[in-house]
């Protein structure tokens, strides 16, 4: 039997217009990295999401991740070991005037 762990994600912005949530439970397999996290859900919600998440098959820096309180690089996000309860923020800048 596989086990599972539960991350919140709390979108912000267009990801919250795009996922039609201002949070959700995701559920992975003990074990899962940041990038496993992101790649689920840009399989859920597709390419409008994607863009924000990774951008000409790179990864977004204008992305910001927030987990558990502290900010962190996206690319260190991608190899992160998630656990159990670990909430999520995911910040899209505003540009423009």
């Amino acid at each position: 039997m596989d086990k599972h762990i539960k991350v919140k994600i709390i979108y912000t912005g267009m990801l919250r217009q795009i996922s039609g949530k201002d949070e959700e439970l995701v559920e992975l397999k003990t074990g899962s990295k940041g990038l496993d996290l992101l790649l689920q859900l840009v399989k859920k919600y597709g390419k409008d999401f994607e863009k924000y998440i990774f951008y000409e098959n790179k990864f977004n820096e204008t992305t910001v991740f927030i987990l558990n309180g502290i900010t962190i690089q996206g690319n260190k996000l991608l190899n992160y070991s998630l656990c159990n309860g670990d909430t999520l923020h995911v910040l899209i800048p505003v540009f423009g005037g």
